[in-house]
């Protein structure tokens, strides 16, 4: 897995906990197509979750996943480059971050 497909992993496993967490994912189907996945490559990311002891839930009143009880999920990533003892950011991401920033002399903010 290159450096992209390991961002995009991270920022879809984000999204899928905010929408888990908001109890907005929808049916199985709207969910899957919230995350850019197939039906099955969503349930396969939600099986990674329960392996981690995510108490998820699936309501068939509401359409919705949602956690049985508390569950957090946390993570910090920085990609950073250091030259002549000048350290700059040049991606970051972390799970209790609504924007990610990409920074290369000017920050360029990706929501």
């Amino acid at each position: 897995m290159n450096f992209k497909e390991q961002i995009e992993r991270l920022e879809r496993i984000k999204q899928m906990h905010r929408l888990i967490s908001d109890k907005t994912t929808g049916t199985p189907e709207t969910f899957a197509k919230k995350v850019c996945l197939s039906r099955r490559q969503m349930y396969n990311q939600l099986e990674i979750f329960k392996k981690f002891n995510a108490p998820i839930r699936y309501s068939k009143i509401s359409q919705t996943f949602y956690y049985e009880e508390s569950f957090e999920i946390n993570f910090d990533f920085n990609f950073t480059v250091t030259l002549e003892r000048e350290t700059q950011t040049i991606y970051h991401i972390s799970s209790q971050d609504e924007i990610n920033c990409i920074t290369q002399n000017d920050s360029i903010c990706l929501q």
